[in-house]
């Protein structure tokens, strides 16, 4: 008996410090020591991006994290969640005492909790054949204009930012991009591993919306585009997103050759109000205005929140610089679930629409699927295909 309490009384206590332990990002005063050797760390391509569109071929915040700073945090936190070069920061996980610790060093600027978002997303459709859900998702972004103009995407590198891309191998509508090898890399952010096809297919879909083809039918505008997938959200674990993974795949995007960035997961959160949707207030909406003035474009979807108490657009559908898109139905007019804008300082949002009921990839073929998750993809497509025309 007193060896089964003795466990117990273990458990409680793990349980008790790990309850206590929070996820805090350490923002630091500068970038002391840091590597200067940006071929060690950026694509050719990525440099390539920024010269042809008049920027900076690199600046401060392209350096990594000082390696000595990196330590002493690391010597007092439980465990390092995440780098951030952009915001020269620090997320960890940590109990009051080492976060009292933490600040106490000269080098570090700020302390802050990291926020837990809920993501939105959707698995069903209004009732229409498939073969039409599919023309029209092309033929809404005149997509035939494309097509007589051979133009595909090529030369385009696009980031897909998801929850996960199980079956997107095996999946007839994208073979095309495995035999052709346009998916150049891939990264799950939870557990460090290349193998992003695994979990959830919500991926799966996104990029069919994309750059899809089944049976000869275009399900996606950008067929010869390039693609790096990138797993940062948890879908079937407690639906909860979390912040620092998502910005770890924006650096990640910029810094292996992405010119757009889709993002088809939209954020609420009960640590946020809808008069902070101001793009300023969430980290991530400030990383989505800093990929915009490296080159990028940020394709967000507007968010699922339009039939539900929260009802208006979520971060970072809310920054300045991201193109935030919202559904129709088939005639045009506003889906039920797309979510409102403006923003809580009246910036108009979203910004473009397409249709949010669409045929989407599966591991053996394609389902309906619904929901601005999937017509934010069908605006990538299109944008890698102007893009084409007018680099």
């Amino acid at each position: 008996m007193i060896r089964y309490i003795i466990i117990l009384l273990t458990f409680l206590i793990t349980s008790y410090v790990g309850v206590c332990q929070e996820k805090y990002w350490v923002f630091l005063s500068d970038k002391a020591h840091s590597v200067d050797d940006r071929s060690t760390y950026l694509d050719s391509r990525t440099m390539d991006r920024r010269i042809k569109l008049g920027l900076p071929k690199y600046d401060s915040k392209d350096l990594p994290i000082s390696n000595s700073y990196l330590e002493l945090i690391s010597q007092n936190t439980v465990e390092i969640k995440g780098l951030s070069r952009w915001f020269n920061a620090i997320c960890c996980r940590a109990n009051e005492d080492q976060i009292q610790k933490i600040k106490a060093f000269p080098f570090v600027k700020d302390v802050k909790r990291t926020v837990k978002h809920l993501n939105t997303c959707r698995t069903a459709s209004e009732e229409i054949s498939m073969n039409n859900l599919m023309e029209r998702q092309i033929t809404s972004l005149e997509g035939q204009y494309f097509y007589k103009n051979n133009l595909t995407g090529k030369g385009i590198r696009i980031c897909v930012i998801d929850g996960g891309f199980k079956g997107t191998k095996e999946s007839p509508a994208l073979k095309h991009l495995f035999e052709n090898k346009q998916v150049l890399k891939s990264w799950d952010f939870h557990h460090k591993t290349e193998n992003v096809y695994r979990y959830n297919n919500h991926g799966t879909a996104v990029l069919s919306c994309i750059a899809g083809k089944y049976e000869n039918q275009i399900m996606g505008l950008a067929q010869s585009s390039e693609f790096l997938l990138a797993r940062t959200e948890r879908v079937l674990v407690e639906n909860e997103s979390e912040e620092e993974l998502w910005l770890m795949a924006m650096e990640w995007a910029d810094a292996n050759g992405a010119d757009i960035i889709n993002t088809s997961l939209g954020y609420t959160s009960d640590e946020y109000f809808n008069y902070q949707m101001d793009g300023e207030t969430s980290l991530i909406a400030r990383a989505v205005n800093l990929a915009a003035k490296k080159g990028i474009l940020v394709l967000v979807s507007a968010g699922n929140s339009g039939d539900d108490d929260w009802k208006y657009i979520a971060t970072p559908a809310d920054a300045d610089s991201a193109l935030t898109v919202g559904a129709v139905t088939g005639s045009g007019l506003h889906r039920d679930f797309s979510s409102f804008g403006p923003t809580s300082d009246y910036r108009m949002k979203p910004n473009v629409v397409a249709f949010g009921d669409v045929m989407g990839a599966t591991k053996n073929g394609i389902e309906k699927a619904y929901g601005t998750s999937f017509s934010c993809p069908l605006v990538a497509g299109f944008a890698a295909c102007v893009w084409e025309k007018a680099p």
